[in-house]
């Protein structure tokens, strides 16, 4: 019977971890050459195309010079669009937040319907850049209506708080007072 050392248990372990790990490196290796070579067979069949190709470093710097992304007024209308989507969204979420208060709301719902609809026409003139002027205008516009929603939608849920909390500042007052004179009391 043979009993082993602590040394020789770990270096048995040092051992198998050491193979395990070879293996391991060994096939991921492998693997990631042969996905590199398909790759590269398929990389070969394309043809290279496109204007910047047989014109060399400038055809591709014209080509990116020449996107949207590098135009100015892209960025502006980038910025209108968001501008309008994100007051059309709040004016959504105030209407939605005063009909589960149960806050009178009118026909609030279907004029913000109405005015999603509208975006959505506006926004794709603005994505069309063709009418850029008219098109920001009437995304103006919109900002503006969903700003009177969200206001009147506001509006609404104060008129509904306000008689629940008008009096909850003397009611806590009152509590407090009757706390402290119990509290006094009890101590004497």
């Amino acid at each position: 019977m043979v009993v082993a050392g602590a040394g020789q248990v770990v270096v048995e372990t040092a051992a198998v971890v050491f193979l395990v790990g070879t293996v391991a490196v060994g096939t991921a290796t492998w693997l990631a050459v042969r996905a590199a070579r398909r790759r590269l067979r398929r990389w070969r069949h394309l043809r290279p195309t496109g204007p910047w190709v047989a014109r060399g470093a400038a055809g591709a710097f014209a080509a990116v010079a020449s996107s949207p992304v590098a135009d100015r007024h892209w960025w502006v209308t980038q910025h209108e669009r968001h501008r309008m989507w994100r007051a059309v969204s709040g004016a959504e979420r105030a209407v939605r937040a005063a009909q589960s208060a149960d806050a009178p709301t009118g026909d609030l719902r279907s004029v913000v319907r109405q005015l999603r609809t509208a975006a959505r026409s506006v926004d794709a003139a603005l994505r069309t850049g063709a009418t850029a002027g008219p098109a920001r205008a009437q995304a103006a516009e919109i900002v503006a209506a969903a700003r009177a929603i969200h206001q009147a939608a506001a509006d609404a849920l104060l008129a509904v708080a306000r008689p629940e909390t008008t009096g909850l500042a003397a009611t806590v007052e009152l509590e407090v007072a009757a706390l402290r004179h119990g509290l006094a009391a009890a101590h004497r």
